[in-house]
């Protein structure tokens, strides 16, 4: 979206039809009724105090994060309409406003999860910045572009943009960007499964975080830290890590980064059958997501505890939740998570031995999965498969498919998960 039009109004209405419908308009003429203006005359002064009341009023109707792209659409016209002022203007001051209007724009995109709009504008703020000579901008543009290059599951450039953002904030000793270029390259050798480098590159994040007492940063930190581990095996520690996030998160009011935590807490007692326990940290990650309506990790939640039922002994219950998680995380076209509970129906209908659903959600799993660029989901994927087919008596099937599980556990390194694949392959 590169210009507005001349009438404000119309284009927060679209906006706001566009997510929501009617229900939202209703809303959107309330907020203006409660802040004294009519939508029609509305100015660009306004919508920053119009964005956060349409956040707080949105959030309980269609959660978190449908609130928040809202918000930050309507802010987004605030700093386009800035632009447009700009453009032909002889104010000496020009290319600096338009710097600052190009990396907020940015940043709203990405947290919005406009993808590609935050790309574009992250790459109008490199360029400026380059020019203007502005190295902490261009260091935080390079950061974001590796940001969009991360969700995009494109891990050679998110990395090489990373590595420019490190450079950059090395060179000018900025301790936030250091360590969140070294996050996100720790957190993109994760979902390589490239284990060592991603425990080097978190560490050393640690460090620098720690040093900038910077602790959202730090609680963030560990989580990767501790999903590297779970990989791995080392379940002790991957929960030590879990931990230590939540403490460092706990001031932060992030309820999103601490339902995370407590949903990867949960994963890691699953892991060791401690039924009680997960289903205990899955209870506080889904109150935690829901003192901000955060859909995802109520998603997560409901599929996680699904998880733990089935394999407690109740698959009907888990499949119920399963349902529930997959239909709020359709919504949100979280693939991830999606992937993940088809893999979890496919776990329970093997347990109730129903071979044609369990196949078929295994199918739409894999198909999700393999946009995801992840060999440790993937292989996840072919370890419960292949369990099905061992279940369901066809040998040949299932040693194919837990032999390719096998290759790709030993390969990275995820020790817990080969010993269990190498259980499951004896007599086949």
């Amino acid at each position: 979206m590169e210009t507005i039009g001349d009438n404000l109004g119309l284009e927060i209405n679209r906006i706001v039809t566009k997510e929501m419908g009617p229900d939202g308009l209703r809303i959107l003429n309330e907020q203006c009724d409660e802040l004294g203006f009519r939508l029609e005359n509305i100015r660009p002064g306004d919508l920053v105090s119009l964005s956060t009341c349409m956040i707080r009023a949105l959030r309980p109707v269609v959660g978190d994060q449908k609130a928040q792209k809202v918000g930050m659409d309507i802010q987004k016209i605030k700093l386009l309409a800035e632009l447009q002022d700009l453009r032909g203007s002889s104010d000496p001051g020009r290319d600096r406003k338009e710097l600052n209007a190009y990396a907020l724009l940015a940043k709203l995109c990405y947290n919005a999860e406009d993808w590609d709009d935050a790309f574009d504008y992250y790459e109008k703020a490199r360029r400026l910045s380059k020019r203007l000579g502005d190295e902490r901008t261009l260091s935080e543009a390079y950061r974001g572009m590796g940001h969009v290059f991360t969700n995009h599951s494109e891990f050679d450039e998110a990395i090489k943009f990373y590595e420019l953002a490190y450079d950059l904030a090395v060179k000018i000793n900025q301790r936030v960007g250091i360590a969140d270029s070294l996050r996100g390259m720790g957190y993109v050798y994760w979902r390589m499964a490239k284990y060592e480098t991603a425990f080097e590159k978190l560490e050393e994040a640690m460090e620098i975080a720690s040093k900038a007492e910077d602790k959202l940063t730090m609680g963030i930190t560990s989580i990767v830290t501790g999903l590297v581990y779970s990989e791995m095996g080392d379940l002790e520690k991957a929960i030590k890590n879990y931990e230590a996030s939540l403490e460092n998160l706990k001031d932060s009011r992030d309820y999103g980064q601490m339902a995370r935590a407590y949903n990867n807490l949960g994963d890691s007692y699953l892991q060791l059958e401690n039924w009680p326990k997960a289903l205990e940290c899955f209870d506080k990650c889904k109150e935690t997501a829901e003192k901000v309506n955060h859909k995802q990790f109520l998603g997560w939640s409901y599929f996680n505890s699904g998880e733990v039922l089935a394999k407690s002994g109740d698959p009907d219950t888990a499949i119920k939740m399963c349902k529930e998680g997959l239909a709020i995380l359709k919504s949100l076209d979280d693939v991830v998570g999606i992937g993940a509970t088809y893999r979890n129906l496919g776990l329970c209908y093997t347990i109730k031995k129903d071979w044609a659903k369990a196949e078929k959600n295994f199918k739409e799993s894999k198909k999700l999965l393999d946009t995801l660029n992840s060999p440790f989901n993937d292989a996840h994927l072919q370890l419960e498969w292949g369990a099905m087919y061992k279940a369901k008596g066809d040998k040949k099937k299932a040693k194919e498919y837990l032999s390719q599980a096998r290759e790709v556990f030993e390969r990275v390194g995820a020790d817990r998960f080969l010993k269990n694949t190498e259980d499951l392959l004896k007599g086949l």
